[in-house]
């Protein structure tokens, strides 16, 4: 049997960006529906692709039957429960689109010209006081950038970057805290979400970071059948996965996560944001 390439198990998105408000809803949602808490086993896969993706950070890793240590490059020893791993998979595609919505932003700001500490500046400006003059300055630089550098997704641009502006003006809207600016931005996003304390759980959010980090770890995660053994889950009803002639545009407004045999749904620009990072 042909396996198919990471490309290729990726079904092609008309949206730029994904509403990260819908998708926080739905990973939280999915995350309630089904997780059951308890002992996990790792599938052999998930083991040599994960391990794979720390050798190249100069990390080792070790697995036990329900436990994982990972050596870091300090040489400290990091205990994962192996339950982590399901419960930031529910997360990954929030984190992602988190991660590309950043990605945008850091875009936007190298139009305007910003360096490095006017983009920190900028960030918590519009975090904690906005100006309807900041906000027509910044949507008219996100259009140009959208335009430029996605002419050949026939999204609506005006929507995507209204996105981005409450993005970096509203933090409720995506449950953020941190100004988006910040390399660890999206940590309280992820563990609010997760229901968990910070200070003992953060390496969580790591993992749903490496899981948006290498689009055959995202790929792989994406349903936890794939990657653990005889894993328990609450019932719950799948929607089927419709086709382009079955209402494309309520597919797109609704921001369902729909699946096909051949591949999940990534936005253009989380597609982009894997390849840059391949």
């Amino acid at each position: 049997m042909n396996r198919m390439t990471d490309t290729e198990q990726v079904i092609e998105s008309k949206q730029i960006l994904k509403d990260l408000h819908q998708v926080l809803v739905d990973a939280k949602k999915k995350f309630t529906d089904e997780f059951i808490a308890q002992e996990v086993k790792l599938s052999d896969t998930f083991k040599v692709a994960f391990r794979n993706m720390l050798n190249k950070k100069n990390c080792t890793v070790e697995y036990f039957s329900y436990t994982t240590v990972v050596n870091n490059t300090f040489g400290q020893q990091i205990y994962i429960a192996n339950q982590w791993f399901v419960i930031a998979s529910y997360f990954v595609d929030f984190c992602s689109e988190m991660l590309s919505y950043q990605s945008l932003f850091f875009k936007i700001c190298e139009r305007i010209g910003l360096n490095h500490k006017g983009m920190k500046e900028y960030a918590t400006r519009l975090k904690e006081a906005p100006t309807m003059e900041d906000k027509s300055s910044f949507m008219a630089a996100a259009l140009e950038m959208l335009n430029d550098d996605y002419s050949d997704v026939h999204d609506d641009k005006h929507k995507v970057a209204t996105y981005l502006w409450k993005f970096v003006s509203d933090y409720s809207w995506w449950s953020g805290n941190k100004t988006v600016d910040r390399n660890d931005f999206y940590f309280s996003a992820l563990l609010n979400q997760m229901n968990v304390v910070n200070a003992s759980a953060g390496y969580l959010a790591t993992i749903a970071w490496y899981y948006s980090c290498v689009l055959s770890l995202r790929l792989l995660v994406d349903n936890t059948d794939n990657f653990t053994v005889d894993l328990k889950k609450k019932t719950i009803t799948v929607k089927p996965y419709k086709t382009e002639s079955q209402s494309d545009t309520k597919l797109c407004e609704s921001n369902e996560i729909y699946k096909a045999n051949k591949g999940i749904s990534i936005s253009a620009a989380s597609l982009e944001r894997f390849q840059s990072m391949s």
